[in-house]
């Protein structure tokens, strides 16, 4: 997965309490990888668990400013369902979401 996110680095340079806590994980392209236990994890989540935010309200603001992408596009939906394989970007922040194996969709 870590080419996967690499892949999507490129492009972009050219051109919780239920379970859902992201992980870091560390990655040479310049993009962090994130994993999480359970998916769908709602945007604004993964900004404030991963530090990216202060606040899941911050979050919230930022995401509706548009100061937020998710695969290369402007996200302003707070509860957008982020599932793995998503990049999100915000700042001079990429990360790459990834599932933890053994692990599904929510239902």
């Amino acid at each position: 997965m870590a080419a996967y996110c690499s892949a999507l680095l490129s492009g972009w340079l050219s051109d919780n309490p239920y379970g859902n806590l992201p992980r870091f994980l560390g990655n040479k392209s310049g993009m962090r990888e994130v994993e999480i236990s359970r998916e769908p994890v709602e945007l604004y989540k993964i900004l404030k668990f991963e530090g990216m935010a202060s606040s899941g309200g911050e979050a919230k603001s930022f995401i509706a400013a548009g100061q937020v992408l998710v695969n290369g596009r402007v996200e302003t939906r707070k509860r957008k369902k982020i599932v793995s394989g998503d990049t999100i970007a915000f700042g001079d922040e990429k990360i790459c979401i990834q599932l933890v194996a053994g692990h599904k969709h929510d239902q």
